[in-house]
């Protein structure tokens, strides 16, 4: 995300001067508004992956134990 960043921060320079069409600027627009829609796409799936492996697994890795045992001894809500 950021080299996107800093591509359109590099053509909005250039189209300040003269030296890049409204065209390319917009396509670096374009370029850093898919980067960020990836980034949290990537982390929507990295989170949705962690919570169905601990569902199907019924383990904590935070904290290494079972989630039976955390519910049973009531420490799952601290």
């Amino acid at each position: 995300m950021s080299l996107s960043n800093d591509i359109y921060a590099q053509e909005m320079q250039r189209f300040i001067i003269g030296k890049a069409d409204l065209n390319t600027l917009t396509l670096a627009h374009q370029r850093v508004q898919n980067a960020r829609k990836n980034y949290i796409s990537s982390l929507a799936n990295y989170w949705s992956s962690y919570f169905k492996i601990r569902k199907l697994t019924l383990y904590d890795f935070e904290n290494d134990l079972p989630l039976n045992y955390m519910i049973e001894n009531k420490i799952l809500n601290k």
